[in-house]
């Protein structure tokens, strides 16, 4: 999981571009981000500064309810695929 406003997080990403484009690869890099929740872009800003990545990307949105906040309910469940 990262986030577009985060340096730390925008310096890794150089090192999974190359990860992603290695070729004979035995697994998918599947990246987690959530648009407009704390800071980070709206969703259609995100999309279009996204596309020069070459990895999936799974969007997490967040909605307020009241005073607590819950996620519109995704499962979100990260599978990893080996290749053998």
């Amino acid at each position: 999981m990262w986030a577009s406003w985060c340096p730390i997080c925008l310096a890794g990403l150089a090192e999974i571009d190359d990860l992603s484009a290695e070729q004979h690869q035995n697994f998918e890099i599947i990246t987690l981000v959530s648009p407009s929740h704390k800071g980070e872009k709206a969703t259609t800003d995100f999309i279009e500064w996204y596309k020069g990545l070459d990895y999936k990307i799974l969007l997490y949105y967040w909605m307020k309810k009241g005073k607590s906040l819950i996620v519109l309910v995704y499962a979100v469940i990260l599978l990893m695929y080996f290749r053998y």
